[in-house]
């Protein structure tokens, strides 16, 4: 897939409606997938009929047996429904990379443009957004999750703020804290909306719409539980909430890092998942691991 990461002014494509059918390319390409498995397990079915077909040199007896001419007939239509399964799953294969790379750039134009407008409506909330990211991917790696996995986590954190672009503009100071809090607990809401059109950007659906969920069922906007909420989710809401805590933002102070990984893992298990608030602490102490910025990273001493 195509990362995001890059400049969101870069290539801006459009968002648009649901293209082609109400069926996404990525479902087909799954689809594809089985075909070419069906097919792998047919062509190892006649390879293992072929050799069946080749007597033993030691069995001389069986040899005789045998009706050479049937024998060679059978063989030679074997062989050519195994070149013709052969060219079908060497076509099934360029179509499926085709339609994956063209719904990478769809993916990756979707996500610059919203993320253009977020810029350009609530710079804050836009880096917050690329912080989140960074560190959901630290996350997910720690957990072990696959690359595919990966793409979706970043997708999400990229995207689980979009739903203030839906929000009246109003200036998020101490002041208006109070005036905003609805609107705040709606936005996983009008995220959702905005995404459930975007063929190429379901698969971050579920990130925006939970990422404020909590493990005691206290979130919102569905007050999920325990594994309700999905890994995604779990992971970008430690991201989330590790960021919102570390940097100077408009609205909310800024923490010491001992404070915020003391806040992290008082609430583990309770408010976050225990395993994802682990594996962010570890992972800040790789060398990959990036500050956010205008502040070192100097780790604590492990507990």
């Amino acid at each position: 897939m195509t990362t995001p990461f890059s400049s969101p002014r870069s290539g801006g494509g459009g968002v648009g409606g649901r293209a082609g059918s109400a069926v996404s390319a990525r479902r087909l390409i799954q689809v594809q997938k089985r075909m070419i498995e069906e097919m792998e397990r047919r062509r190892r079915f006649l390879e293992l009929r072929l050799a069946e077909l080749e007597p033993e040199p030691d069995d001389a007896a069986k040899a005789q047996a045998l009706d050479l001419d049937q024998l060679k007939t059978e063989a030679a239509m074997f062989e050519a429904q195994l070149a013709i399964y052969a060219e079908e799953v060497a076509q099934l294969y360029h179509v499926a990379s085709e339609q994956a790379r063209e719904v990478a750039t769809r993916t990756a134009d979707a996500t610059r443009a919203l993320l253009a407008l977020l810029e350009e409506l609530d710079p804050n909330t836009h880096r917050h957004s690329r912080r989140v990211a960074r560190y959901a991917d630290a996350i997910a790696r720690r957990l072990d999750t696959t690359s595919e996995d990966r793409e979706v986590i970043v997708l999400g954190a990229l995207l689980h703020d979009i739903g203030f672009i839906g929000r009246p503009h109003l200036p998020r100071t101490r002041s208006t804290a109070t005036l905003t809090a609805t609107l705040y607990q709606q936005h996983p809401l009008i995220g959702a909306r905005i995404l459930r059109d975007v063929s190429v950007l379901e698969s971050a659906l579920p990130i925006v719409l939970y990422h404020h969920e909590r493990l005691d069922g206290l979130g919102f906007p569905r007050g999920l539980s325990g594994t309700q909420i999905p890994l995604h989710a779990r992971i970008v809401a430690v991201a989330n909430a590790y960021d919102g805590m570390i940097t100077r933002r408009p609205f909310s102070p800024q923490m010491q890092e001992g404070m915020v990984l003391f806040d992290l893992r008082r609430n583990a298990g309770t408010r976050y998942d225990r395993r994802v608030v682990e594996a962010l602490i570890q992972a800040r102490y790789e060398r990959s691991w990036k500050p956010p910025e205008g502040r070192e990273s100097q780790p604590e001493a492990q507990q």
